[in-house]
């Protein structure tokens, strides 16, 4: 972002205006000193550099990211729309519901200029960038989403193509149907790694998990996403019984009451 910085380059940069709401007159708008402001925003850019950016946050790049914390931050903690869940904010980034879409981003806003930022993360990978010299009347936010969802409806990601997954020893007795409460769940191999599904359930509830040690694997994608699955063996090895987040995984659908036995 070669073209990123706090001093614009006065030559090539963009002139912004206030444009009065009734008489249409457009008055420029001086390049503010921020000062105290500085670390609140006054960034220039262009819409290239932003493009860089949006690819960054769709696909982060782990030497200056770990893509978990990325995740994390776009991950909600305040819903501002408690009825329709339709917008929140994670760590720094302002989520959108579009339909069955979640976009990422951020809105700016400086005196002569406006900004908008949508990304659409995994799995297609689909961003917008808006920049409008005025103070007020246009919507670069709103515009930037409505580009994603226009370029995904026309261009939808194909599904990732199928591979053959290697042979897993070490997932023997693992595999297969296991109850919960009543509830069933798969443990099967995708790409030589080891997932859980509810049948019937939504593709969310999918699990992904990598070994911690020898019998202990950690849920790093989907639900319970932390939690740990532990594996019980009987004196000869055989896998008996699994918890997953401290709940019991058997066989056969087993009641409480007889966990105990």
């Amino acid at each position: 972002m070669r073209s990123t910085g706090l001093v614009p380059d006065v030559a090539a940069r963009a002139f912004g205006y206030q444009v009065h709401p009734y008489t249409g007159v457009a008055t420029p708008e001086p390049a503010f000193e921020q000062r105290a402001m500085a670390p609140l925003g006054g960034l220039w850019s262009t819409v290239a550099d932003l493009g860089r950016y949006a690819c960054f946050v769709a696909d982060p790049i782990d030497e200056i990211l770990s893509p978990d914390t990325l995740d994390e931050m776009c991950r909600p903690l305040i819903m501002t729309d408690v009825e329709s869940w339709a917008r929140a904010y994670g760590l720094g980034y302002d989520l959108q519901r579009i339909g069955e879409r979640v976009l990422v981003g951020h809105g700016g806003a400086m005196p002569g200029f406006l900004a908008g930022l949508r990304v659409r993360r995994s799995p297609d990978r689909v961003g917008a960038v808006v920049f409008a010299n005025c103070t007020a009347g246009a919507e670069p936010v709103a515009l930037a989403g409505q580009l994603v969802s226009a370029v995904l409806d026309a261009e939808p990601t194909m599904a990732t193509g199928w591979t053959p997954s290697q042979s897993q020893p070490d997932f023997d007795g693992i595999l297969g149907s296991w109850w919960t409460e009543g509830e069933e769940i798969v443990f099967e191999v995708r790409d030589n790694v080891l997932w859980s599904r509810i049948p019937g359930g939504l593709p969310i509830a999918d699990t992904r998990f990598v070994r911690v040690d020898g019998d202990r694997f950690r849920a790093v994608v989907g639900r319970e996403r932390g939690e740990l699955l532990e594996i019980t063996r009987r004196p000869g090895g055989e896998v008996e019984r699994m918890h997953f987040a401290t709940y019991a995984l058997t066989r056969n659908p087993t009641a409480f009451a007889n966990l105990l036995d």
